[in-house]
């Protein structure tokens, strides 16, 4: 029951830190993009994506991690 609550407790943290953060790139940051020309655009999201891949493993850490805590708690549930 300790990994249940465990698994329950990280997946609501994990989801909760991803759908802020899609939230908040969605309501700035791509407001934003959205004033620049098509190829400033191309070009600002490449670079974003870029840093996020390689110099942000809490990112990815927190991304993925929010989907399998998720598949874990409905594993044990």
């Amino acid at each position: 029951m300790e990994f249940f609550y465990f698994f329950l407790f990280f997946s609501i943290l994990s989801v909760s830190l991803v759908t802020g953060f899609i939230f908040t790139y969605a309501i700035t940051v791509m407001l934003g993009l959205s004033k620049l020309s098509d190829k400033e655009f191309l070009k600002a999201f490449q670079v974003t994506d870029a840093v996020i891949q390689n110099k942000q493993p809490i990112f990815m850490i927190i991304w993925v991690g929010s989907i399998v805590s998720v598949l874990s708690l409905i594993l044990i549930s």
